[in-house]
């Protein structure tokens, strides 16, 4: 799969598309304030990511909060989806999932990790009223192996 990269060659900078689309700024649940995305910091301490409670790459990017007492991972906070359009159907080996804001109070299950979705965008199967998934990895991992079932006929463990 071929990347798209953005160049600056006055400051000799190169970013792929995924990068320079982040946003600088993003509301999440684990701080009142904004997160602002930041990238390359010299470290002396460790940084902690608070959501996937492992360490964070202060040289990479990672969005922190506004005393910096918070340091999350940008896939942690963004999830896998995020680049995707809510009201918008993504298509996995022929079968299509809509692309859902994850809004409401209660968050729903994930059908694969069976855990709450806690990203602000999630995937439902379309005439479904509770088959949700957290991320596109969730969605894959499913779609794959019931692909598999149904051209195979069955799956060796």
């Amino acid at each position: 799969m071929m990347k798209t990269l953005i160049t600056t060659w006055k400051h000799q900078f190169v970013l792929c598309f995924k990068c320079a689309t982040l946003p600088q700024l993003v509301k999440h649940r684990v701080d009142d304030d904004l997160l602002s995305e930041c990238y390359g910091e010299k470290a002396s301490a460790k940084y902690w990511c608070d959501i996937y409670e492992k360490e964070t790459n202060p040289e990479a990017w990672f969005y922190t909060s506004k005393d910096h007492r918070a340091s999350l991972h940008t896939e942690c906070v963004l999830g896998d989806c995020a680049g995707l359009m809510p009201g918008r159907t993504l298509t996995c080996y022929l079968i299509p999932f809509e692309v859902v804001l994850n809004n409401s109070v209660t968050r729903p299950l994930c059908k694969h990790c069976k855990s709450r979705c806690m990203y602000n965008i999630m995937l439902k199967k379309p005439g479904t009223s509770g088959t949700y998934f957290c991320s596109i990895s969730c969605m894959s991992n499913v779609t794959f192996v019931d692909h598999l079932v149904k051209t195979e006929g069955k799956i060796d463990s």
